[in-house]
């Protein structure tokens, strides 16, 4: 004789298959954060602080979301804010911006830094 089969709330399958497809809380929090990091890339001076209360989680507790994936929360917001530059230097409409301008909407604030990062991760 088969055991009966128990359905569970809508809510309930959708958060089974999130975890059974590695997309838990863990990584919906990284997500998260990471989305909100895409909203404040111009804002220079952000520190993880910040974006943790954001999320109503640690400091410590990003750490370890950004550490399960390899890297840290700096090593996200550069990567990012490298990614941004690209975008915006390779924008055929924004051919004619100062790269000043391109590295300072990125969310970058020292264009030296920024030139030696952006070469750095095109060597």
């Amino acid at each position: 004789m088969s055991s009966p089969t128990r359905v569970l709330p809508r809510e309930a399958r959708l958060h089974a298959v999130a975890l059974a497809q590695g997309r838990g809380g863990r990584a919906a929090r990284l997500r998260a954060i990471k989305a909100d990091i895409d909203r404040n890339l111009d804002r220079r001076h952000r520190a993880l602080d910040s974006f943790s209360a954001r999320q109503r989680i640690t400091r410590r507790y990003a750490q370890r979301l950004f550490e399960s994936e390899g890297t840290s929360f700096t090593e996200c917001v550069l990567g990012r804010r490298l990614a941004r530059a690209h975008r915006l230097r390779s924008n055929p409409r924004l051919a004619e911006r100062p790269i000043s301008a391109i590295a300072f909407e990125a969310g970058f604030g020292d264009l030296s830094y920024f030139n030696r990062t952006f070469a750095r991760t095109l060597a």
